[in-house]
């Protein structure tokens, strides 16, 4: 599958996401029916069990104020998936998130809310 970035690139007046994979040799600009909203300061981890990068928050609209997201998404190699999971963190952006390989889940810690109150809770 290789590496990918979500890749915000926000001028003053524009917002845009481009998505990069790696094949451990070169970058690949790719184009997937389904992505996120454009975003910085979210989290991704590789999920393993599922082979899946898991993807969530993050902020957009950063020259108009913070907004924060409480989305999720995987990416399966050529493309995102919005997921609903029954159970959610609340919106946030600045977090941080790893796969735990042992217990085959992404663990979520941390970040901040759009009026800047920052979290010390952990999600799986």
């Amino acid at each position: 599958m290789g590496w990918f970035q979500l890749d915000p690139a926000i001028p003053e007046n524009q917002s845009w996401s481009t998505i990069w994979v790696w094949d451990g040799f070169n970058w690949t600009k790719i184009f997937p029916v389904n992505s996120p909203r454009p975003r910085a300061q979210h989290a991704l981890a590789y999920a393993s069990a599922n082979q899946q990068v898991v993807l969530f928050g993050g902020s957009g609209n950063l020259f108009q104020g913070h907004v924060a997201f409480s989305d999720t998404w995987t990416w399966d190699g050529s493309n995102w998936t919005e997921q609903f999971p029954t159970n959610s963190p609340p919106l946030r952006y600045a977090h941080a998130m790893v796969y735990d390989s042992a217990e085959s889940r992404s663990v979520m810690f941390g970040g901040f809310d759009e009026q800047l109150n920052s979290y010390d809770d952990t999600w799986v």
